[in-house]
């Protein structure tokens, strides 16, 4: 089932006045899927981003019991078609560069590759499974850290940075899709997000961070990363008393450990879009729940579609926002 222009993402401005969220109920996702997608603004050159998504129909997902989530960013004029990021070009390689830059070869290709981390396995798929565009991996190389770069026109560079690599329920992917050529120098910049075994109403998801800067070294994009790592998890907030107190007044439970904001429960509340600003500080939300609630009914929201197969489904987000 390919549904572009369905599955309804609702987007909602946030008061700080440098982030915005993607909101999904799980009764707009074919694959009954809820999700937030949070991203924010941070001078000089980033854009943080928060991903978290709970399934409420994990049947759907057959024997094989995965879901791959793919995330594009569709990029034109570029200086070097290629991947750069840390990793293994065999078993026996110690770790390096490597310059990825999705050739032919794998008997699934088409027009490009994905690329999985050094301990993670290659996912399984039947052989009448049709779309098989990010379900395959090359076997080498693999990745070695959570992250890479792209070089762009204008010496400019961008780079993508995860959380994590591989755990034992999810991993991270790096795509490379060459549709355009030769006709322009443009290309899909990916990643993907599987979830190795779906289990109804467990909650999933992965933080990042996206650099655009002038390009210096892949040194320096390494110390980004490096930087970045060592701080993300550093910072020590302060429980929200104000938005928490709004929240129960509109009828929702906040559940919160130590002094974060885990999981928001709106079912069934009065809570409308204009209210979601009151969740803009909870950076360590897993879980964010409004079903039969006013969310939603209006405003612009994101074409999204789905690919459902025996025994796998692979979402995508498109980046075409329409009204």
């Amino acid at each position: 089932m390919f549904t572009p222009g369905y599955g309804r993402y609702t987007l909602h401005q946030l008061p700080d006045g440098k982030s915005g969220v993607l909101v999904r109920r799980a009764q707009n996702s074919p694959c009954k899927f809820a999700s937030t997608l949070k991203y924010t603004v941070k001078a000089p050159h980033y854009a943080d981003f928060v991903f978290r998504c709970t399934p409420e129909g994990a049947s759907l997902f057959g024997p094989r019991n995965y879901a791959s989530f793919f995330f594009a960013n569709y990029m034109n004029d570029l200086q070097d078609v290629s991947l750069h990021f840390r990793g293994h070009d065999a078993s026996d390689a110690d770790e390096s560069w490597i310059i990825a830059d999705a050739p032919q070869g794998h008997p699934d290709w088409n027009g490009g590759g994905n690329y999985r981390a050094l301990a993670a396995t290659d996912l399984k798929y039947d052989n009448d499974v049709q779309f098989r565009l990010n379900t395959w991996t090359y076997d080498w190389p693999r990745i070695a850290r959570p992250f890479y770069f792209g070089r762009v026109a204008h010496d400019r560079c961008l780079t993508l940075m995860f959380d994590r690599l591989r755990s034992e329920q999810d991993q991270i992917r790096f795509n490379l899709y060459k549709f355009k050529l030769p006709q322009r120098p443009g290309l899909a910049c990916a990643s993907q997000y599987v979830i190795n075994e779906v289990r109804y109403g467990v909650k999933y998801g992965f933080r990042g961070r996206m650099v655009w800067k002038k390009f210096v070294s892949a040194e320096d994009y390494r110390d980004e990363y490096e930087h970045w790592a060592a701080t993300h998890d550093t910072e020590l907030p302060r429980l929200p008393m104000k938005q928490v107190g709004q929240l129960k007044q509109l009828g929702a439970t906040v559940f919160t450990r130590k002094n974060d904001v885990i999981e928001v429960n709106a079912n069934r509340t009065r809570i409308t879009d204009e209210d979601l600003n009151l969740i803009s500080d909870f950076t360590r939300m897993t879980d964010l729940s409004l079903e039969e609630t006013a969310v939603g009914n209006t405003g612009w929201y994101i074409s999204a579609s789905c690919e459902i197969s025996n025994g796998s489904i692979c979402t995508g987000l498109a980046l075409a926002i329409r009204a």
